[in-house]
């Protein structure tokens, strides 16, 4: 008679995965493990089994805490888990991306207590780019001010919001905001000025690029390489090759040249079709005793084909072909005239 009853009670259970909830979990574990033989417990002691004294949550709680490392309940309530609050950290992000400006990003903030940190501006700019509000944008900087934001994080934030706004609408709101760092005491350094330059592609952003230089000898900062190199490929970029070369004499008397200074300012005069001035910047590459790459050969070919110097294109041809790089997969093979 037991064992029958033990049958209808429990016979389905022992034939499927146990559930992880409740308080039976781990005193029924023995009995319900397929392919063990295990002795029922007596019904006398079902009652015990089935009790309910213990709510299950706590149970819960408890068998979470036990495995995620998370502190102890306190007053009866469940602990939070880390997942748990990474979790609701997140959905404070999911909900800063989703609102429709800035007002109610900080309105939001506000009204939920957040304690505003670096996961949550990302989704600040994230959601403002989306809605690409330019103004909003130039703003951030003062409103994380106002939030007591960390210094290192706005001024981290800032890069990227002046990319995004160079992305948009071009360099002139961009150095906005590098003015609104100056003025809220927040330091400014050639990272941010190269993202500037970066958006600035053509002679009408000359005033932007004297903005920027305004700001350097201002703050009296040190431009790294890589933003003198900007410079130079802007200048070349927008029809100013004097100016270029004049930047490129200056660095070679202080010793900063390299490949990336010469290659992307033979590009740019490629793509004009300035091929005298790319012949003449290729000889000082030379002159530098700097390896020429495929890079060099490739970006003077192009704009040697295009001003119709077929003698030089076919001459650096060669000159590839000997060092066996005429290979190389970016390489441009030269158009031939017609015959």
């Amino acid at each position: 008679m037991q064992r029958s009853m033990w049958r209808q009670v429990f016979g389905s259970l022992g034939r499927r995965k146990p559930v992880r909830v409740g308080l039976l979990r781990s005193r029924w574990a023995s009995c319900m493990v397929p392919g063990v033989a295990r002795r029922p417990p007596p019904p006398a002691a079902w009652p015990r089994l089935l009790s309910t004294s213990v709510p299950p949550t706590v149970v819960v709680a408890e068998e979470e805490d036990a495995g995620s490392g998370a502190e102890p309940a306190v007053g009866g309530a469940p602990a939070q888990s880390p997942q748990r609050r990474m979790r609701k950290g997140s959905s404070h992000s999911e909900a800063l991306a989703k609102c429709r400006d800035l007002e109610a990003m900080v309105e939001l903030i506000h009204k939920r207590g957040v304690q505003v940190a670096k996961v949550h501006v990302v989704a600040m700019v994230k959601g403002l780019r989306r809605l690409k509000l330019v103004d909003d944008l130039v703003q951030l900087p003062r409103e994380l001010h106002t939030l007591n934001v960390h210094a290192e994080t706005v001024e981290h934030t800032a890069t990227r919001i002046i990319k995004v706004i160079g992305e948009i609408s071009g360099p002139q709101k961009a150095v906005e905001v590098v003015h609104g760092l100056v003025e809220l005491g927040y330091s400014v350094d050639p990272v941010h000025l190269s993202q500037i330059l970066e958006s600035c592609r053509t002679r009408k952003d000359g005033e932007v690029v004297e903005q920027i230089m305004q700001v350097v000898s201002q703050l009296g900062l040190d431009p790294d390489q890589y933003f003198l190199n900007l410079l130079i490929k802007f200048y070349a970029q927008s029809g100013q090759t004097d100016m270029a070369l004049k930047m490129l004499r200056l660095l070679q008397e202080q010793g900063k040249v390299d490949i990336f200074t010469y290659n992307p300012f033979i590009t740019a005069l490629s793509l004009r079709g300035d091929y005298k001035h790319a012949f003449e910047v290729f000889e000082e590459l030379e002159k530098q005793g700097i390896e020429p790459t495929a890079w060099s050969c490739n970006a003077l070919m192009r704009a040697c084909n295009r001003g119709e110097r077929w003698d030089i294109t076919l001459a650096m041809y060669d000159r590839l072909k000997e060092h066996g790089r005429h290979s190389h997969p970016s390489l441009f093979i030269p158009a031939l005239p017609p015959l």
